[in-house]
C-alpha cells in the first residue's frame, strides 16, 4: 500500500470512528421535585452525572439536562442546601441512556418518608422531629452521650375552661454526636439545651415548621467551668450591631441572653457588648420597638470573643379597613375613660391635642414638665425623670399609666440599678401622636386610675392617637 493510499485509510478509519461516537450520543434531560418542603420544582439543585463528573443545575422549574451522553448505565447524584441543612444525603439514581433522549422524574424523600426512617414510626400530622450533633466547642469534635433536653407549652382545651401546662423530652447522642427528638410540636417554640459530664449549654429556641422537620446543632464547652453551673461569670464576650431593615444601625435596642443572665441596650451606632459569657452555644433574643423580635444563636469560643451583626424587621400591623360615612362621635380610648367629665370636675391638671400641638413640644418629658405639679429630674447621662411633690425626700416618681396600661418606672435612663426607665415611655410615645395629659397628686387621683394605691405618689396619665 502506498503511502497517500495509507493515509487515506486511516482518514476514513477515523471518520467512521467519529460518527460511530456521535450516533452513540443522547441527551439525558429532566426534573427534579422537592417533596420536602415546597411540593414543587426544586430550583438551584446540583446534579451529578457521577462517572462522567459532569454537573448541572436546575433551572426556576427544576429543569436540567446533559448533552452528548454516551449510550450505557449512568449515576445521577443530586445536591441541594435544603438536604446539606438537614444532613439528608439522596441515594444515587440509575439510569440506562438508549437512544437520542432521556427523560427522567426525581423526587426528594417526603417528609413522613424521613420521619418514618428517622424515629422508626409514622408520623402524625401535627407532629415533627428536631435532630442534630452536639460538638465540643474546644475543636469541634462531635460529643457522645450528651442529653439533650427540650421543653415548651402545650395549651389544653377542657368543659372547665383552657389551660396550659409544661412539657419536657429528652434524647441521648450517639457516637457521632447526633441526637434525635421524635413526636414533637409544630409552630411551637421549643427551648433545647444540652448537658454532659456537668457541662451544659444555654438555651437554644427553635421552631418547627409545617415542613415538620428541624435540626439544630449544639456546642458546648468540656474545659470552662462557667458552662458547669447556671449563672455563673464567663470568660468570653459577646459584640455585635443591631441594624434595621434598612440596614441602618438601631439605637437602644434591647439585647437579652435567653436564659436571662445579662441584659445590654446598643449604643448610637446600634453596638452592643455582652461580657462574662460561658463558652458554648448562646442565644441572643433582640426586642425593639417597632420591630419584630428576633433570637440568633452564637456558638461562643473558650476565652475568646465574637462579634455579629444582627439585622431586625418592622412589625407592621394590618389594620382593618373602615368606611366613614358620617362624622362619628369621639371613639378614642381617653375618651371613652371619661376624660372630660374628669376635667370638668377639675381635680387635676390636663392638657388637650389642641393646647399641646400650639407648644410643639420636643420630647413627652418637656411636655410633662409643662403641666402644673410636674419637675424633671436629670440623671448622670443626662435624661430627664418626671417627678412629683411628695416622698421622703419631697419628690418621688409618679405612677405612669398610656393608653391605660401601667408602666412601671424606677429610674431616667438603663443602668445596673435602672432596669424600668422612662426611656421606654419616650421610646414608645412620640409627641406628635399625643392626644391629651393627665397629671394627679396623691389625694386627687381619681378611682378609676388609682392603680397603686400604696404607692401614694400621684398619677401621670398619657394618652395618645
Amino acid at each position: 500500500m502506498t503511502q497517500q493510499l495509507w493515509k487515506s485509510a486511516v482518514c476514513m478509519a477515523m471518520i467512521s470512528g467519529v460518527n460511530s461516537t456521535v450516533s452513540a450520543q443522547s441527551r439525558l434531560e429532566g426534573t427534579v421535585f422537592d417533596s420536602l418542603r415546597t411540593s414543587g420544582p426544586l430550583r438551584g439543585a446540583t446534579v451529578m452525572l457521577v462517572e462522567a463528573n459532569r454537573y448541572a443545575s436546575t433551572d426556576l422549574r427544576g429543569r436540567f439536562h446533559f448533552d452528548s451522553v454516551p449510550d450505557g448505565a449512568w449515576s445521577l447524584a443530586i445536591l441541594h442546601p435544603i438536604l446539606d441543612s438537614l444532613d439528608l444525603q439522596l441515594p444515587q439514581r440509575r439510569v440506562e441512556v438508549r437512544g437520542r433522549k432521556l427523560t427522567v422524574s426525581i423526587f426528594t424523600p417526603s417528609v413522613s418518608t424521613v420521619y418514618r426512617a428517622i424515629c422508626s414510626a409514622d408520623r402524625d400530622a401535627d407532629a415533627g422531629v428536631l435532630f442534630g450533633t452536639v460538638r465540643a466547642v474546644e475543636g469541634g469534635a462531635p460529643v457522645p452521650s450528651a442529653t439533650v433536653h427540650t421543653s415548651w407549652t402545650e395549651f389544653v382545651l377542657g368543659g372547665a375552661g383552657n389551660s396550659s401546662r409544661a412539657v419536657a423530652d429528652s434524647a441521648r447522642s450517639n457516637t457521632s454526636g447526633m441526637y434525635v427528638l421524635c413526636d414533637v410540636p409544630l409552630q411551637t417554640e421549643l427551648d433545647v439545651s444540652a448537658t454532659v459530664g456537668g457541662q451544659r449549654t444555654g438555651l437554644a429556641r427553635v421552631l418547627v415548621g409545617d415542613e415538620g422537620i428541624a435540626r439544630r446543632d449544639l456546642t458546648v464547652s468540656l474545659t470552662d467551668s462557667a458552662a458547669g453551673a447556671a449563672g455563673a461569670p464567663g470568660r468570653s464576650r459577646i459584640t455585635g450591631q443591631i441594624l434595621n431593615d434598612m440596614r441602618q444601625p438601631l439605637a437602644a435596642a434591647l439585647v437579652i441572653t435567653l436564659d436571662g443572665a445579662d441584659t445590654v441596650r446598643t449604643d448610637e451606632q446600634g453596638r452592643f457588648a455582652l461580657d462574662r459569657v460561658a463558652a458554648g452555644t448562646r442565644t441572643l433574643e433582640v426586642r425593639a420597638i417597632g420591630s419584630a423580635p428576633r433570637t440568633v444563636v452564637v456558638d461562643v469560643p473558650v476565652s475568646a470573643a465574637v462579634d455579629t451583626a444582627i439585622q431586625v424587621s418592622r412589625a407592621v400591623q394590618k389594620l382593618a379597613r373602615y368606611t366613614v360615612k358620617s362624622t362619628a362621635p369621639d371613639r378614642s380610648l381617653m375618651a371613652r375613660s371619661g376624660f372630660a367629665d374628669r376635667q370638668r370636675l377639675g381635680l387635676g391638671a390636663f392638657a388637650t391635642q389642641k393646647q399641646l400641638a400650639v407648644h410643639n413640644y420636643p420630647t413627652v418629658a418637656v411636655a410633662l414638665q409643662s403641666m402644673r405639679g410636674v419637675s424633671l429630674e436629670i440623671d448622670a447621662s443626662g435624661r430627664p425623670l418626671p417627678m412629683l411633690r411628695g416622698g421622703d425626700s419631697g419628690r418621688c416618681i409618679p405612677t405612669f399609666i398610656v393608653d391605660n396600661m401601667v408602666m412601671e418606672v424606677d429610674g431616667a435612663s438603663p443602668s445596673p440599678s435602672v432596669q424600668k426607665p422612662f426611656t421606654d415611655i419616650e421610646a414608645l410615645v412620640l409627641t406628635q401622636q399625643l392626644l391629651g395629659i393627665e397629671v394627679y397628686s396623691g389625694a386627687t387621683v381619681p378611682p378609676e386610675l388609682d392603680r397603686n394605691p400604696l404607692k401614694g405618689c400621684g398619677v401621670v396619665v398619657i394618652w395618645t392617637r
